[in-house]
């Protein structure tokens, strides 16, 4: 008589994996063969998929530019649990980029004896300092101010009115190094820890706003009754002196290549 044993092993449960792919479509059920587009897709196939998992979940990235229109938040629904983990990484040799970037197009030559570029600003832009040329972080405009200043209670009056016509003065800085940083005397501070920056906010002949509440935290000193000396809200009251340099205004020839909104 022949005896047959049949042993039966517990078999690992299949691992799921979602694919993304830049060239990809969102209405896509994110397989190697059709990808899915959007890592924000990809976070919600995830979480169908957790609360039934037994297995890992691994989110497979294609090269290229994955576009953020706001920071992808990641979750309690999104992590893993005792029986199965997460995974987001790329496919093998790919290099996928997650960007929070603003693509800038149209660009033209404006002034060709300056070498001088200019494209429209996407509407979503707004406020920045930073600007990427070829992966490359170009630096704003810079330089001195070209006439001397008074400080008043709003801001400056300026030696002459040299600056009255230049556009958007809201897009131009202030930017002052540090002082002394004399802890102890609170005319002077904890300057050299700092470097203040204050937009303008509008120029009228030789009169120069500054822009609140910056000017007013730069330049005020504040006094409690158990403290034995004053203290400054930012900086070391430095503000009120003349600015280092100033960045995003217009510059007649700049040495190397800036930009300014």
């Amino acid at each position: 008589m022949k005896i047959l044993c049949l042993l039966i092993g517990a078999a690992a449960p299949p691992a799921a994996q979602v694919y993304v792919s830049p060239s990809g479509r969102d209405s896509n059920p994110g397989t190697a063969a059709r990808p899915v587009a959007t890592l924000e897709r990809a976070r919600a196939m995830v979480r169908s998929m957790t609360p039934a998992a037994t297995a890992d979940i691994t989110v497979y990235l294609a090269g290229g530019v994955y576009r953020l229109a706001e920071p992808l938040v990641l979750d309690a629904r999104d992590s893993g649990a005792d029986n199965h983990r997460v995974i987001y990484t790329a496919l093998p040799r790919a290099q996928p980029l997650i960007s929070g970037g603003v693509q800038v197009t149209g660009w033209k030559l404006s002034d060709a004896s300056r070498n001088l570029w200019s494209a429209p600003a996407p509407p979503q832009l707004q406020n920045t300092r930073q600007l990427y040329i070829d992966g490359v972080r170009a630096r704003r405009t810079q330089g001195r101010l070209p006439v001397e200043l008074n400080q008043t209670e709003t801001g400056y009056t300026a030696s002459q009115p040299a600056m009255a016509s230049w556009r958007n003065p809201g897009d131009i800085e202030f930017v002052y190094t540090g002082g002394n940083a004399v802890w102890s005397e609170g005319s002077v501070g904890l300057g050299s820890w700092t470097e203040p920056r204050c937009p303008m906010a509008s120029i009228h002949g030789a009169e120069i706003q500054m822009a609140q509440p910056c000017w007013s935290n730069s330049t005020r000193h504040v006094m409690l009754p158990e403290w034995k000396r004053t203290a400054n809200l930012v900086g070391p009251r430095s503000v009120g002196r003349h600015p280092a340099y100033i960045e995003a205004a217009p510059v007649r020839r700049p040495t190397r290549m800036r930009w300014r909104a």
